[in-house]
This record gives structure tokens, sequence and C-alpha cells, in this order.
């Protein structure tokens, strides 16, 4: 990807092209884009930029490279250019903003950045299974696999860990399964109670850590819950939209998460998977020591037993609704929480501008098919392994419900 963050290494640093002066209207034209190979947006991004344009989009989101110590430098000139920044990080020399269409070539020259990329959101794959309804079989032989199972190979048709010589490597050296690694799968998340996904081999948790990185105030992300409610709770109980709650006195931000709002995904909207998509969940939040409750079986009630922290201080997760252990799927929908103080929601632009607000996140999961493959340890309860059984794994939820994962959160996580 020329021009990209990711190619930034082949350019040479004394390659720098002239800057355009800081805060004049340079219009973009990328029909007019440069030749040189040290173009800092490069083509695929200009033709993002021309869609932008043709759209009369205001503004878009950039991903921008610039030197370690350079960022609160570039974040000033950003505001100067009349846009926004979100995450940076100065030791990796990364800034994330949303400027004006019309000054991302402006942004560009600047002799402080080294690459831009617009933002793109990237759909998810279908992830329906191939059937032999679809008339397709496998590897032409006309044949298609039956279910996998406890007695399923390690060597199968499901996984490639085969055809990569994972199988027959772990085979010969047990102890190079992965043990000591942490992979970061970077997905729609990870089933924090799939069975094959609790252990490794030498018995550690198989997951490290669990959290969400797309943007609360940017992405249309509904387990984002902007805890903007004040709330009173006085001789136990407090009242929110005509529905009485019961919870410890005290004050506290609430919201209510709307499990419809993800019908758009794999979930049709049946968070508990109680058969519909109109349940709604109340939490509650107190800033002061960051305590998260959580009224996951819709009781109204607010007690010890619905508290959840963050997977990566407590290491476990709590569930929407309740699994029948005497039935063949798992009824209940596990999930986990974070909590990020005083966000900036001036990206919003208008009467947002200059104001924040708390979030609380709802870490539920869309699939965990990268999970499995890469690290699963017993699938199927059986011989069926992922490629590096023995490793651990981080969940970076970087995919929107709907939608698909965008570029700055695959970047950032």
């Amino acid at each position: 990807m020329t021009g990209s963050l990711m190619g930034l290494s082949a350019l040479p640093a004394q390659a720098a092209p002239v800057p355009h002066p800081l805060g004049t209207d340079v219009p973009d034209s990328p029909k007019k884009a440069l030749k040189s190979r040290h173009d800092k947006l490069g083509s695929h991004d200009r033709t993002l930029l021309q869609k932008a344009e043709s759209k009369k989009a205001k503004s878009v989101t950039v991903l921008v490279a610039t030197a370690q110590g350079e960022t609160e430098a570039l974040r000033e000139k950003v505001t100067q250019l009349g846009g926004r920044t979100g995450e940076f990080s100065d030791r990796l020399g990364y800034v994330r903003a949303t400027v004006p269409t019309g000054k991302v070539t402006a942004l560009a020259g600047l002799s402080s950045v080294r690459a831009v990329d617009l933002n793109e959101t990237f759909k998810i794959p279908d992830p329906s299974p191939v059937t032999a309804a679809d008339g397709k079989s496998r590897a032409g032989t006309g044949i298609t696999p039956a279910a996998p199972g406890k007695n399923t190979l390690a060597d199968n048709p499901y996984l490639p860990t085969s055809e990569t010589g994972a199988t027959s490597f772990t085979a010969a050296h047990p102890a190079w399964d992965g043990r000591g690694v942490t992979v970061g799968i970077l997905d729609t998340g990870v089933d924090a109670a799939h069975p094959a996904l609790q252990k490794t081999t030498t018995g550690s948790a198989k997951i490290k850590n669990w959290v969400t990185a797309t943007d609360p105030v940017t992405d249309a992300d509904p387990t984002w819950l902007q805890m903007s409610h004040k709330v009173t709770a006085s001789g136990g109980t407090f009242r929110y939209g005509r529905v009485d709650y019961k919870a410890p006195d005290g004050a506290y931000e609430f919201e209510v998460f709307d499990e419809d709002t993800t019908y758009s995904s794999e979930l049709r909207g049946d968070i508990n998977r109680d058969g519909d998509y109109k349940d709604s969940f109340g939490v509650l939040y107190r800033k002061s020591d960051h305590r998260i409750w959580v009224d996951s079986d819709l009781d109204r009630t607010f007690g010890d037993g619905d508290v959840v922290e963050p997977y990566a201080k407590s290491g476990k997760f709590a569930a929407f609704g309740k699994d029948d252990p005497d039935t063949a799927v798992a009824e209940s929908m596990p999930f986990t929480v974070e909590y990020r103080d005083d966000v900036d929601l001036s990206p919003r632009g208008g009467t947002s501008v200059g104001k924040s607000a708390d979030f609380v996140n709802i870490g539920i999961v869309a699939g965990s098919h990268v999970a499995g493959i890469t690290a699963g340890n017993g699938l199927f309860g059986g011989r069926m392994n992922g490629a590096a059984p023995g490793a651990q794994i981080v969940s970076e939820r970087v995919c929107l419900f709907a939608s698909g994962c965008t570029s700055y959160a695959l970047a950032e996580a």
C-alpha cells in the first residue's frame, strides 16, 4: 500500500516533499496525485479522498504517522487546520484525527507527517457455512465433510493446521505449541465461555484480556453506553423511565442497553437468547470507585450478584440469559465490561464541542472462529486444536456489529 503506514519503512528519511503552508486551503485533486513514490497519501487513499469529496463529506478520519516525540506538535497543527485529534501514541508516533476534507492534502504536506491513511471500514465476510445445498464440496472431490466432533483427528478438513504443518510440528515438538506466547485476536471478539478457549495445554487461562477497541464517540457501536443520566437511590430504590429499580443508596450514572440495537448482526438482537429482541438491561455506574452493575437477569435489582468487573481485573465474565445444560447449545451470552471516564465528545461537533462524558462498554462477541483456528485447545472436546493450543490470547474487538471493521480500530488494537 504505497504511502500507507504499513509501507513507511521503505521511505528514505531525506526524501520529504515540500510542505504546503499550514492553514492554506489546498483543494484536493486525486486525479493530480503525485507520481513520486514518496506521496504520503498514495493512490488508494487519494481514491478514498475523492469519494469523500464527491459525497461532499465535511470531514474524514485519518491515521497519521509521525516521529517519536512529535505527536503533541502534530496535534496542535491538526487543531490549526480545523480538525480534532482522537487516540495518539507518542511512543509509536501515531495520531488519529478528524479533519476537514479539504485540508487532508495540507495535512499530508506537513514536514512532520510521514504517512497518512484515510480510515475505511472493511466488511465482515459472510460466516454462513458452506453446505452440500450450495452445490460445493471438498476440494472438488464431490464429498462434503460431515460435521466435526470429539473424534475428529488433529489433521482434518476443517482447519488449515495440517496444510501449514502445525499439527506435524507440534506432534514432533509437543512443548513448542505456543506456550509462553500471547496472540492478539483482532476480530469480532472472543467467546469467553467457549470450552476450547478456557485453558492452554499447560493449564494457564487461555484469555489474558478482553477489550473493545472501537471508539465510543464516533462509532455507531451500540455496546458503548454514554452514562449521561444521573440517578440517586434513596431508601434502596430509584426510578428511571417509569421503571422502579432497587440499588444501594447513593448517586450513580445510569443507562439502558437495548438488545435490539444488535439486530443487524449475527446476534439478531437476541442478547439473552430467549427468543425475542425486546429486552432492555439497566446498567449502573459509580464513578468514584468504577463499580459497574448490569441487570442481566432483568429483575430490576442491582445487588452484589450484578456487579461485573473488567476482565483485566477479575479474569471473569458475566452472562445474559441462563444456559440449559441438558441442551447441545448455549442459551446464555457471555460478556465483559469496561469503562472510560471523561471522554471528549468534541469529535461529534456541534453542541458536543468542549463537553465530555463517561462510558461503559458491554463486551459481547459476534464470533470466535479466528481464536479457535489460532489457539483453540481441545475443540469439540477431542483432539482437534488450533495452530498453537499452548498460546494465550487477548481479545480485541475491532469490528462493528453491522458495517465491519475500521482501519483505526485495527491499528490501535
